[in-house]
This record gives structure tokens, C-alpha cells and sequence, in this order.
């Protein structure tokens, strides 16, 4: 029987620590996924704050007092298909796949890899230096890229053809 107390002191102390290092780090909030402008539909925006225990979150007023077991290491970044519009869509795309990471201090990533007319859902969440995730942040709305006919951003370049194009 004396033998077994100082395992089972042990034992326990152990299961307590292990209970008290299942914190996780706060969620990345407000996430907005967008098609991104003056594209062929061939991208899209995906942005969101920064986890409250992101050192680099700049409303952390409390960075110092931060856990160091839960300071933000990466956001994971994941995607699903919600409809191909008759396209054949892989089965694997229609669940929740990750698709990338953004560092910690990063609070947007462009995703280059989406197919026109396709209509994705996505979420992000947080991960520690522990690789603890935090829980899940789903986006407030679906998107679907789209292709648009007058690139905005070379307006400069239609204006000087009609002025100058008439010479």
C-alpha cells in the first residue's frame, strides 16, 4: 500500500496538469469572405480580426499577461464547396478541407485556387504554440467568384483611349 501512494500522487498531480494546459486560444472573430474585384472570378478574399490572444492583435491591450501556452502561432484556413452549379464536384470538396495557413498576425489570405461560378464556404480558427486549436470562426456569409466585365482599375486607360482615340 505505500508503494501505490507516490504513484498515485503522481498519477494524479499529472491528470491535473494535463486538465489545466487544455486551454486554447481565443478565436479569430468577423470573418468575411468577398469576391475579389476586378477579376476574371478567379480568386477570393477571405478576411477576419485577429484572435484576442494574437500578440499582434492591436486591440490586446493585455499582450504581457497573455499565456504563452496560448499566444497565436498560425490561423488554419479551411473550404468547403456548397454548390458547383452543375459541375462535377469531388465528394473530398464538399466536406471541410484546409486550404491554408496565415501566420499569426495575419488577418487576410487570397484564395487563388477557386473555380468561376463555384460556391465556397469557408472558417478559420486559431492554433497555439501547443498546436491547440481554437474553436472554429465561420464565415457570415457563402461567396461565389464571379467574373467582371470592366476592370475598374484600368478606367485611366478608357478614358485616355476616347479622348486620345479620336485624334
Amino acid at each position: 500500500m505505500r508503494i501505490r501512494t507516490p504513484f498515485l500522487t503522481v498519477f494524479a498531480m499529472l491528470a491535473m496538469a494535463s486538465v489545466v494546459h487544455a486551454q486554447t486560444p481565443e478565436p479569430p472573430t468577423d470573418l468575411v469572405v468577398s469576391d475579389t474585384p476586378d477579376d476574371a472570378g478567379q480568386s477570393v478574399e477571405v478576411d477576419w480580426s485577429l484572435s484576442g490572444t494574437d500578440i499582434f492583435n492591436p486591440l490586446n491591450t493585455n499582450a504581457k499577461e497573455t499565456s504563452p501556452e496560448v499566444i497565436v502561432a498560425t490561423y488554419a484556413i479551411e473550404r468547403k464547396v456548397l454548390n458547383g452549379h452543375g459541375a462535377d464536384v469531388s465528394d473530398e470538396d464538399t466536406h471541410w478541407r484546409k486550404v491554408s495557413e496565415a501566420g499569426a498576425g495575419e488577418s487576410h489570405w487570397t484564395d487563388r485556387s477557386v473555380n468561376l461560378g463555384w460556391t465556397y464556404d469557408y472558417r478559420v480558427c486559431a492554433i497555439d504554440n501547443q498546436g491547440d486549436a481554437s474553436s472554429w470562426c465561420d464565415a457570415q456569409n457563402a461567396v461565389t467568384p464571379s467574373m467582371q466585365l470592366f476592370n475598374s482599375s484600368k478606367a485611366w486607360l478608357a478614358i485616355f483611349m476616347l479622348i486620345f482615340g479620336v485624334f
